[in-house]
């Protein structure tokens, strides 16, 4: 059963502790003089097109049928080990 937790547990140690650098972060007065000078120098972005909505969709859907899926999964498991134990 212990091997069990020490997957999340290294998946945390792995993923998350990058982020202990970014919160340590400082940005200079300098830095920011810098970003906001090369930032308005930059051309204007061209607005989308309109078939990017219909990809945010299509990916919305299969993002959510994926988790529901996992979902009733977790449900069914659950539901089967307490349905075993006396």
């Amino acid at each position: 059963m212990r091997r069990f937790l020490l997957l999340p547990l290294l998946f945390v140690v792995l993923f998350v502790a990058p982020v202990r650098a970014c919160i340590n972060d400082m940005e200079l007065p300098s830095h920011e003089k810098e970003f906001k000078s090369d930032y308005l120098n930059q051309p204007s972005v061209q607005p989308p097109e309109s078939g990017g909505s219909n990809n945010f969709l299509v990916q919305a859907i299969t993002a959510s049928g994926i988790g529901g899926g996992l979902f009733a999964g977790a449900l069914v498991l659950g539901f089967i080990r307490a349905a075993r134990r006396p």
